[in-house]
């Protein structure tokens, strides 16, 4: 298992990983990283002989298939003759009938859930979709490392590298305000809020605010003294007119 707090340093560092189910719609994806525990996990849900289930029980831990081949699962909701079940080593859902699952026998139910839900850090709303698209090509491959940036809920966010490289920075955020990324906790994929927000990712103030009578304090302090010292400059010229006369 990854030790979230233990990564969370001012250095975090890559680690290995195998995405293993890319979920398009939500933007997000599962990654393993514990291969002997998955390797563990398989070979004994490959000779589990508990019976089917005979008490439907939601948030049980049951075995269901999944294209012919078993897997762990909870389940998350009855739905009459059919569930709806949870791979909880890969991430992805399936609805299935309660006669096809099977009981999970009690030491595969403690081991840990070996999928770890992701998001990627910092990458435009704009360029979510491209850069899910080309995600898919490196599911299952062995060039993958990631880098945890922070952490929402029980959702990593997280910097990509393949080969080294980072894949973030091919669509990389530039209006997002990149601040310390150990210090943020939520997740810094831009909203729509931000990109109408009149002050820019510098914190400077645009063309609007310094035009503003309201936003601009020293522009109207200027005008003031500007006025005062006319009114006192026309006060002198009555003056020397008087003495003149």
């Amino acid at each position: 298992m990854i030790e979230i707090n233990a990564i969370k340093s001012k250095s975090p560092t890559n680690f290995k990983c195998l995405i293993v189910y890319i979920d398009v719609d939500k933007h997000q994806f599962y990654i393993q990283n514990d291969d002997i525990t998955m390797q563990k996990i398989t070979d004994e849900v490959a000779i589990a002989n508990e019976g089917l289930v005979d008490d439907i029980q939601v948030n049980s831990m049951v075995i269901s298939t999944f294209e012919d081949e078993p897997y762990r699962a909870i389940i998350e909701e009855d739905l009459d003759e059919n569930v709806k079940v949870y791979f909880v080593d890969f991430g992805n859902r399936k609805i299935c009938s309660k006669t096809s699952l099977k009981k999970c026998p009690e030491q595969l139910k403690m081991y840990p859930y070996q999928a770890k839900c992701c998001q990627l850090y910092n990458v435009s709303l704009n360029d979510i979709d491209q850069a899910f698209k080309q995600l898919d090509e490196y599911l299952e491959s062995d060039k993958i490392e990631i880098c945890i940036v922070n952490q929402n809920d029980d959702v990593l966010n997280v910097r990509v590298y393949v080969d080294g490289e980072c894949f973030n920075e091919k669509f990389h955020n530039e209006s997002s305000f990149d601040m310390d990324d150990q210090s943020s906790s939520t997740i810094t994929t831009t909203t729509v809020k931000e990109q109408e927000r009149p002050m820019n990712a510098t914190g400077k103030r645009n063309n609007e605010e310094i035009l503003s009578p309201v936003g601009n304090s020293l522009t109207t302090s200027m005008n003031i003294k500007r006025k005062k010292s006319e009114s006192e400059t026309e006060g002198r010229k009555q003056m020397n007119s008087w003495r003149i006369l």
